[in-house]
């Protein structure tokens, strides 16, 4: 932690104070980092910043005529969300529900997409393949085996690519999604309050 982390951390501490009181705080701390002891070592001669500043508000504000006192918690505000969410919750649940089912059918739907690509595109090279190798041995006449070489060497050809295609789309396509769905999950579950 450098020193300016911890003289800002200092001052979230104390911000239930009048900002006269924090400046003399934020000079209070200054006043060791500007000795000839590194600042490493002022750091952790304080400790923690919330550590040091309790201490300082122990020592130099409680005691003073200030009359500051630090903002008292009140439980209210996790009562109020939780019978919001109770009340809420015939409308929030369904929701919810819809919305899971909703993701997994597009990742379903994504997951499928690819392997029919693929085994269509095999398909088609296969089916160009037993047409180029089918036209050498029926005998139907020259213009018809050159037609059907033709024809063959299309599907061959596009069944190739479509096969190659899909195989290419897939490598950089799912480590994408991948890491998007990774990201809407840590944004929707690591949040901080």
């Amino acid at each position: 932690m450098t020193k300016e982390e911890f003289l800002d951390e200092i001052k979230k501490e104390l911000g239930f104070m009048p900002y006269e009181e924090v400046i003399k705080a934020e000079k209070y701390f200054e006043s060791y980092f500007n000795g000839s002891e590194a600042d490493e070592k002022v750091i952790e001669r304080f400790g923690s910043p919330k550590y040091a500043a309790q201490n300082y508000y122990r020592t130099h504000v409680a005691n003073s005529n200030a009359n500051i006192k630090p903002p008292k918690k009140n439980g209210v505000g996790i009562w109020a969300l939780i019978i919001i969410l109770i009340l809420l919750s015939p409308i929030l649940i369904p929701l919810a529900i819809a919305v899971g089912f909703f993701a997994v059918a597009i990742i379903f739907g994504i997951l499928c997409i690819f392997p029919f690509a693929f085994f269509s595109g095999v398909s088609m090279w296969l089916g160009g393949a037993g047409m180029i190798l089918k036209s050498f041995f029926a005998h139907a006449g020259f213009a018809n085996m050159v037609m059907q070489i033709g024809v063959g060497c299309i599907f061959f050809g596009l069944g190739l690519f479509i096969a190659w295609a899909t195989v290419v789309v897939c490598i950089k396509l799912f480590p994408w999604i991948i890491r998007k769905i990774v990201a809407l999950g840590s944004r929707l579950f690591n949040k901080k309050a």
